[in-house]
């Protein structure tokens, strides 16, 4: 599969429309998860594990991954460890 669309000047505004959702959307479920909250923290994981690399970031669908399992186990741990990376990597990332 060529990867030559993610580099389509279209598709690159949708690709940093999709990371500022995330930098707006990571904030938040960081406090659900540090508040006890996980379930909306288990659907944020799930959609990223499923999207991410669809808009070229595997490290965005590998952390959706851990974060999902995260918040289906309880693993408050875990996902006060993986959601700064998430948002670190948010504020790392450029297109």
């Amino acid at each position: 599969m060529t990867e030559d669309y993610l580099n389509d000047p279209e598709f690159i505004i949708i690709r940093r429309e999709y990371l500022d959702d995330l930098r707006a959307k990571a904030p938040e479920n960081l406090a659900s998860a540090q508040a006890g909250n996980f379930e909306p923290v288990r659907t944020f994981g799930h959609n990223l594990k499923g999207n991410g690399t669809s808009f070229g970031f595997q490290r965005i669908s590998e952390l959706g991954a851990d974060i999902e399992k995260a918040a289906i186990e309880g693993a408050q741990d875990i996902l006060l460890d993986r959601l700064p990376k998430l948002i670190e990597f948010l504020g790392e990332v450029t297109l």
